[in-house]
């Protein structure tokens, strides 16, 4: 009898057991607001200093600084009204600095603020409108925000209406109105007066809502926007740009002798540079934002280089001491595995060299690149020496290329499929210094298969002929090739050999001032980021000759 209770007490302990619930369905519904029990919406003749919004659920609200946004803007220096949360109630109090303008309609955009307790669902569309008059503003103005350089849509830039049309009221104060950009770069202004608006757009990063300068971008509508009931403006794009800082130098680096690095705010076109010493000669080599000049002198004083906004002094070397040492080779930007360095200018140290008898693929279509570790002065090719199955062979074509003053391009009728040894002897190349190879110098080609490689042939449309144009040829992010090019009909047909089987992305530049790149917009001087067009191409087969048009 003993031993059937305790059977029965262990069943009834099991079965009182408690267990997890395992819980119904995901919660995807967002908190809905209850009309009823809310302030009413679209009230005229708005009186009250608070608006309560209730829900039919329990909520919390998340980043009311970035995504509450009242326009017009209240005329107090507190940009938002206090928003407080109690229960399933969002509530907000208008202080007493916070006087309303009369006869004017407000609107409240809650963003994603509001969102559920339990899953964070936003509350979708949450807007309250009222006004202060007897009406209702309804008039409005849409239109898309896009990135200047890629073309890619801009969410949550906030996009201004100015009554105060002065170029420089985006600088000093606060917008009329303004929206924010959804995910797909779309904007719609809604509840506008009718009157004449200055049309700017930011990444306001403070956020302020107001520009803080080059260091947020902006873009803007071309000509003032009207809005009337006979006129609701859509903008296709506004193209968002980040503004150049005025050009000077960043950083500068004088260490070494015969060279000087120098970092820029900006890309440097056109900066003048000079030294103050006749004696010295500048050979320039760009990177980016960064320059390398290479100088040389026939004296070992100081000097004083002028870039235009900085005078930055060169110390005294000793020459004969550097000549000494210095070892004029091949540098290892060649090398199809570069080594790191932690160079604040650029991503390869000059002076690092290749090891004996490096092999190199090559292109059977193109020359072959040689870089050195300091500027070529002159070469001479009786001291060169190609040999396929060691056998000579006629002497390459060598030219500087235009780009970099260390890099020779050696073009050759490659043979395909054929191991080429190219042999630079003591002296066969010198550099500016008057310093030669003194070692002899062997590279190995292996000339790959021209049926790996495929030919472009692209023709370039709707060009307006007399303009400047950049056309740039790109694999993923390195730009292979870049043609500069006056049109001189609708139409320019160009030839792009030697591709691997790859896919590339072409990009055309109006290069309106012909400097050969893309240059982003100036606000104060009204003229928008130059127009780009890309275009992504599909993979080229091999050993085909491809037709493409642009």
């Amino acid at each position: 009898m003993r031993a059937i209770l305790l059977a029965f007490l262990i069943t009834l302990l099991a079965c009182a057991r408690p267990v997890t619930p395992t819980g119904g369905p995901k919660d995807t519904e967002p908190p809905l607001l209850d009309t009823l029990l809310s302030t009413p919406n679209f009230s005229t003749n708005f009186r009250q200093d608070r608006i309560e919004l209730t829900f039919n659920e329990w909520i919390t609200t998340s980043d009311v600084a970035k995504q509450v946004v009242v326009s017009p803007p209240l005329p107090s220096k507190k940009n938002l009204p206090d928003i407080t949360l109690k229960g399933k109630t969002v509530i907000i109090r208008f202080e007493k600095d916070q006087t309303l303008r009369p006869n004017t309609t407000y609107t409240i955009n809650m963003g994603s603020a509001v969102r559920d307790l339990h899953e964070s669902n936003p509350a979708p569309n949450l807007r309250f409108v009222f006004s202060t008059g007897d009406f209702i503003d309804s008039l409005s103005a849409s239109g898309a925000v896009v990135d200047a350089f890629t073309g890619v849509p801009v969410e949550n830039a906030t996009v201004m209406l100015y009554e105060n049309t002065a170029d420089s009221a985006v600088l000093q104060e606060k917008p009329y109105y303004f929206a924010r950009s959804d995910k797909s770069g779309q904007f719609t202004l809604q509840n506008l007066k009718a009157g004449t608006y200055r049309m700017v757009v930011i990444d306001d990063a403070v956020p302020n809502i107001r520009w803080d300068g080059v260091q947020e971008r902006i873009g803007f509508a071309d000509s003032l926007v009207l809005v009337s009931a006979q006129n609701t403006p859509n903008i296709p794009y506004i193209r968002l740009f980040q503004p150049e800082p005025p050009l000077r130098v960043a950083d500068s680096d004088t260490s070494a002798y015969g060279r000087v690095r120098l970092r820029f705010t900006a890309l440097p076109d056109g900066m003048a540079l000079a030294a103050d010493d006749p004696a010295v000669r500048l050979i320039p080599e760009p990177t980016g934002d960064s320059l390398t000049l290479w100088f040389v002198q026939s004296t070992d004083g100081s000097w004083n280089l002028l870039t235009g906004t900085d005078t930055i002094r060169v110390p005294a070397r000793d020459k004969a001491a550097f000549v000494a040492k210095h070892r004029f080779t091949i540098a290892s930007a060649l090398s199809s595995g570069k080594r790191g360095s932690s160079n604040k200018f650029d991503k390869t140290t000059p002076q690092e060299t290749l090891p004996p008898n490096p092999s190199i693929s090559q292109n059977p279509l193109r020359a072959a690149e040689l870089v050195f570790n300091a500027p070529v002065e002159r070469w001479d090719t009786a001291l060169w020496l190609l040999q396929v199955d060691s056998l000579p062979q006629s002497k390459p074509e060598v030219r500087l290329d235009s780009l970099s003053p260390r890099k020779l391009l050696a073009k050759v009728p490659w043979k395909p499929e054929k191991k080429y040894r190219l042999t630079l002897f003591p002296g066969a190349v010198t550099d500016v210094w008057g310093v030669p190879n003194i070692d002899t110098l062997t590279l190995d080609l292996n000339v790959a298969s021209e049926k790996r490689f495929s030919t472009l042939n692209l023709t370039v449309q709707n060009l307006k002929p007399g303009s400047s144009y950049v056309l740039e040829f790109i694999d993923g992010k390195t730009v292979l090739e870049k043609r500069i090019f006056t049109a001189t009909t609708d139409s320019e047909k160009m030839l792009f050999p030697g591709l691997e089987s790859k896919p590339y992305t072409l990009r055309l530049i109006d290069d309106l001032n012909r400097n050969g790149r893309w240059d982003p917009g100036n606000y104060l001087e009204r003229r928008q980021a130059e127009t780009l067009r890309s275009k992504t191409l599909e993979p080229l087969r091999a050993n085909w000759e491809v037709e493409e048009d642009f």
